[in-house]
């Protein structure tokens, strides 16, 4: 004997079955789509290194383009490279923490004003910034070298962008803001009612090595 389902009942279950299903359903075509976006362009870049003509085109699979990367050109880039990553994290580190501690920790005039300016190259995209330095710090035509050498009289250069000096103060004008929104959220959850008391109670003074903490 078979009992007929309500119509009423089928339209309510309907919604709880796509709760149930749809979502999982949805996230699993979402994975796809991004894998799929992810690794064929992956793929491809792969197969070009190791195929000597582009896809598509008949040639033979061989290192020689992994070869060619320990050319000394190359490997004075890859030095290059690591050497400005390096400075440039060292140098926003530090600028970072001390733009946190003032702003989190300080009551400096005009603080609030100060990590607005911080967080300000968010929106701005840096090919933006790339080319107003370029007109700005340019060895030979840069406004400002022009400007400087016209109060002087001399030929002189003030500043170069393109030196490594240059390189590591543009890189740290986009690296710098996201370490401090990671820095400042920290100084704001310690409490700073803890500090005063460990001060008060002395952790911070150096004592003799041996010494008790009472001493």
């Amino acid at each position: 004997m078979t009992v007929a389902v309500p119509l009423a009942e089928r339209a309510a279950a309907f919604p709880r079955g796509l709760e149930r299903y749809g979502r999982p359903a949805g996230i699993a075509l979402l994975i796809l789509g991004l894998g799929f976006l992810t690794l064929y362009p992956m793929a491809m870049l792969l197969y070009g290194s190791l195929h000597s003509t582009p896809p598509g085109m008949a040639g033979t699979f061989n290192l020689d383009g992994y070869a060619n990367l320990a050319t000394p050109e190359n490997l004075q880039a890859l030095v290059n490279t690591a050497v400005l990553s390096l400075v440039k994290t060292v140098l926003s580190l530090a600028l970072a923490i001390l733009m946190a501690w003032i702003v989190a920790r300080t009551d400096t005039p005009g603080r609030g004003v100060l990590e607005v300016l911080i967080t300000l190259p968010f929106f701005i995209p840096p090919i933006l910034t790339a080319t107003a330095w370029a007109m700005l710090g340019n060895a030979q035509v840069g406004s400002i070298n022009l400007f400087w050498r016209w109060i002087t009289g001399g030929d002189g250069t003030l500043i170069d962008v393109y030196s490594y000096g240059g390189i590591v103060w543009h890189m740290m004008q986009y690296s710098t803001p996201f370490i401090f929104l990671f820095v400042v959220d920290a100084f704001r959850a310690m409490d700073p009612s803890l500090e005063e008391s460990s001060r008060m109670s002395g952790a911070t003074r150096c004592r003799p090595s041996g010494a008790s903490p009472s001493a």
